[in-house]
């Protein structure tokens, strides 16, 4: 069965979809949907093995998830430019807001300054072509849209299980998902490579951890110190 797409709600829908590719996400310091690098300790080359060795395999399915993760950010890219794929983003947002605010009035003052923010950052056509002085106003402002989405985070994820969030969700996946399709009819298949190769990564970087740990030397037991003797006066 094909993987979701794992965008989750709010801020990840109008959000970062919203203010660009995950690629330019990444630029402004926010991480894309793949694992997290691992760096393992490689030794110097030597000739090539029947069978490729974990480390080597873990690198190949990190230029192979870069690849992937960025033709599937183009092809979503596209299709939320598309008037209904809009729509129902915003349906789906407003309803979600409206449960968070329901759940707890109080946070409606950071989605209020959140989607400020969004929208001065949103307003920044290239953020690569600003001077040092507007960039590091631009990353001032990214990382304190990031603090208040995290904070919203809990109250988002207890709204987003409420069951009817969850099929309005799910109908606007299925929607995404066709627009993907209309826009590149091999969209299904990357996607569900992905998290094939997601899968896979993160079964070596566990199994290069567990090697890790076996290989470090078990601690030596300190000696005592010596028992102090009383001198006879």
């Amino acid at each position: 069965m094909m993987g979701r797409l794992k965008f989750k709600t709010v801020f990840a829908v109008s959000g970062l979809l919203a203010l660009g590719t995950l690629a330019q996400a990444q630029e402004w310091g926010q991480q894309a949907e793949s694992p997290e690098p691992v760096q393992p300790t490689i030794s110097a080359p030597q000739a090539e093995p029947a069978t490729p060795s974990p480390q080597a395999e873990l690198q190949h399915l990190q230029m192979q998830l870069q690849e992937i993760s960025g033709q599937v950010a183009e092809i979503q890219q596209e299709a939320f430019e598309r008037q209904d794929i809009q729509d129902a983003s915003s349906a789906y947002e407003q309803q979600l807001r409206a449960k968070m605010v329901e759940l707890s009035p109080e946070i409606q003052q950071d989605i209020d300054a959140a989607e400020e923010l969004m929208d001065e950052l949103r307003s920044v056509e290239d953020p690569g072509a600003l001077s040092p002085e507007e960039g590091q106003a631009f990353q001032e402002k990214f990382m304190e849209f990031q603090q208040r989405a995290q904070r919203l985070q809990p109250i988002e994820e207890q709204a987003s299980r409420d069951p009817e969030l969850q099929a309005a969700q799910s109908a606007l996946e299925t929607k995404v998902l066709a627009a993907m399709a209309d826009v590149n009819p091999q969209s299904s298949h990357l996607i569900q490579e992905r998290e094939e190769l997601v899968q896979r990564y993160m079964q070596l970087t566990q199994q290069l951890q567990q090697q890790q740990q076996l290989q470090q030397p078990a601690p030596q037991p300190q000696p005592e110190p010596p028992a102090m003797q009383l001198q006879d006066q």
